[in-house]
């Protein structure tokens, strides 16, 4: 058997099985067969077996989606949202991620939660609190509810919005359900496993120091970066030198909701765009060189991010949303915005 006949036949076997069947059964008919000849070899080629497996995989949950009634789509968010406003008495860790299973080839939400096991000292002082689309495969995540259920996650199923692009959105209105004796609170994503153990117990020294605290994994002179700013070019790339997982107190996320509340263009506390940890890395820099204040705390890295087949710059979606995004930040009149915020944080601290 040649390379290409031996590899059009691992892709075809990584198929599920109703459709082998159909392709099987469709490769007999003349006409097809001879279009297959002349160009299925060279589809095939193109095709990896992990990405037709997957591209399958999302054409059948798409289509469950679509014959599912609506009141059993109904009955799926509910169950998955019951405790959504149920809290334990004992949390001191806030988990929030911004999840989507469609479309997403890089969700390892199960492997996170697995990593999250493994590696924290005290899981039953920490809460997940997951975003979910509504137009989502929420049978995926009934599942991980069902798999994880000694966890203290809560789910809450909103309209998708306009993706990474309304990820600060979504993370305000997870912030509001925060238990109420949380101390800490972390933006997490479902691509980035925890790869430290015991890594919890370092935020447990922070928060017996007080409650205010910022804390990465990186050196504080490299967290606050600038990295090609220069908006005289066109189509420029530039930000931060950002944590891109923050561990940030919940007394400095409430000073900032105070300090920003009245802010013009702020309509939630991480600011105007999805780029909180670009904000937040720009917030400890203005503390440090316009008030004097540092806050921030270097830890050794608590998650790896690891995409498998998505990136900011192989998407050209996700490429156009940080763009914008980032364009935005260095502005003129974001710049000035944020010192005016962080002034009235200074204050407060």
């Amino acid at each position: 058997m040649s390379k290409n006949s031996r590899y059009q036949s691992d892709t075809f076997r990584s198929a599920p099985l109703p459709v082998r069947f159909l392709i099987a059964r469709v490769r007999k008919i003349p006409v097809i067969r001879g279009l297959w000849e002349v160009a299925g070899k060279h589809i095939v080629r193109s095709l990896k077996p992990f990405e037709s497996k997957w591209r399958v995989n999302q054409l059948l949950r798409r289509a469950h989606l679509s014959v599912t009634p609506r009141t059993r789509v109904l009955k799926t968010q509910q169950s998955l949202t019951a405790t959504s406003e149920a809290s334990r008495s004992k949390t001191y860790i806030t988990i929030e991620i911004i999840t989507r299973k469609l479309e997403n080839r890089d969700n390892r939400l199960s492997e996170v939660l697995e990593s999250f096991i493994q590696t924290t000292r005290y899981p039953e002082r920490c809460e997940f609190l997951l975003k979910i689309d509504d137009d989502d495969d929420l049978w995926f995540y009934n599942g991980i509810k069902r798999k994880f259920k000694n966890l203290d996650m809560r789910f809450f199923v909103t309209p998708r919005g306009r993706g990474y692009a309304d990820a600060h959105l979504h993370h305000a209105y997870l912030a509001d359900y925060v238990a109420s004796t949380s101390k800490a609170w972390i933006g997490l994503s479902d691509d980035a496993p925890f790869s430290r153990k015991d890594w919890d117990l370092d935020i447990y020294e922070l928060i017996a120091g007080g409650d205010i605290f910022f804390a990465g994994s990186q050196p504080s002179d490299t967290v606050t970066q600038v990295i090609d700013a220069d908006l005289s070019r066109p189509n420029t790339l530039f930000s931060y030198a950002c944590e891109p997982y923050p561990i940030v107190s919940w007394g400095l996320v409430k000073k900032l909701r105070s300090a920003s509340q009245d802010q013009e263009g702020w309509p939630v506390f991480l600011g105007d765009r999805f780029c909180f940890d670009t904000l937040w890395s720009s917030i400890i820099l203005i503390l440090r060189e316009e008030h004097g204040i540092d806050i921030y705390n270097q830890l050794e890295p608590h998650c790896t991010r690891a995409p498998q087949r998505l990136s900011w710059d192989s998407n050209p979606e996700r490429s156009a949303v940080r763009t914008e995004a980032l364009t935005h930040f260095f502005s003129q009149a974001a710049t000035e915005s944020r010192r005016r915020v962080v002034a009235n944080l200074a204050k407060l601290l």
